[in-house]
Formats: structure tokens, sequence, C-alpha cells
């Protein structure tokens, strides 16, 4: 099967997926239409999505809303209009960019549509780039493969240091 082309402007695209895998698999998808729009979630459907994954949601929806308005790029993947995915990129557009919330729902994962939206991300970033430009990204545990093929680094390594993170509200004073 063929990626589709990755759109240029805030449209939407469908994709019709019919993909066979080996009956070891047991995953076998006919005829799901998914539609890929490159615009951020309603704040209630993003918290959905992270709810669902067991990430946890956010109290304040408006300060959801003002989050996802500084997206630089998103893709939100629908079914029959009710989200199943997304991924979305923030940072400063030009020198770094940070691949965030890449959530596909259990019940659609194995399916290509992480891999879909990856290489929308990747595209835009390239577009956008600059010589040494950083693209970081946080992977879940064990999506780590995942995360390899689209040339990511694990670190540490002996020349990269841990990436480490501080979730606000749980600041603590040195």
């Amino acid at each position: 099967m063929r990626d589709p082309p990755v759109p240029t402007s805030l449209q939407a695209t469908k994709i019709n997926h019919i993909e066979r895998r080996e009956p070891k698999d047991f995953l076998m998808i006919e005829d799901l239409e998914l539609t890929y729009v490159e615009a951020p979630p309603t704040a209630e459907k993003y918290n959905y999505l992270r709810q669902t994954i067991g990430w946890g949601g956010y109290a304040d929806l408006a300060d959801v809303a003002r989050g996802l308005q500084a997206t630089l790029f998103c893709v939100s993947v629908y079914q029959a209009g009710e989200i199943v995915a997304m991924g979305r990129v923030v940072g400063d557009g030009v020198l770094v960019f940070y691949i965030q919330d890449v959530i596909v729902l259990p019940e659609y994962q194995k399916r290509g549509i992480g891999t879909q939206i990856m290489n929308r991300i990747m595209a835009y970033i390239d577009a956008h780039a600059v010589h040494n430009t950083y693209v970081g990204l946080m992977s879940a545990i064990g999506k780590e493969a995942f995360y390899d093929k689209f040339g990511f680094t694990r670190r540490p390594t002996d020349n990269l240091g841990c990436g480490m993170t501080l979730v606000v509200g749980c600041l603590r004073r040195v």
C-alpha cells in the first residue's frame, strides 16, 4: 500500500485502509475509512485520547485549548467523526521541534496509523527545519522501536546524556 501524498495546506484527507496481515497477527482491516486532518482536535477530544491511553487529562479545558492553539503542526485522525489518533509538533518553528502527543487508541494500533502521522510530521519538520535543527521526543515505554525507524537516537549514548523531564506542580526547591 502506498502512502498518500502529504497535504501542503490545512485540509482533510480521506484514506481507505485495506490491510492484510499474516494469520498469526489476527488483525484484519477491511475498508477502515480514516480521515486525516491537519489541525488539532478540540480540547475535549484531546483529553479523551490522553485519558483513554492512561496519560490522564487536564482539568481546565481552556488551558488545553490554549496549549493546542500554540501547536506548530498537528495531525488528527478520525473514523466516522470520532477521534482515533493524533500527533503534534511544538517548538520555535525553525531551530527546535518537539514531537508531542503521538497517540493511537489501542484498538487502532498496529495498522499503520502512527506511521502515517509520523510521516506527515516529519514532512512538516523537513519543510521548515534548517541545518542542525534539533528534533526531540519522549517515547512511551516499549514504543522506542517505532521511533527508531524515523532515525531517532535512543539516549543516553556516549555523547548524549539522558533525556529529562519536569512536571510543573511537582517542583522541588533546592
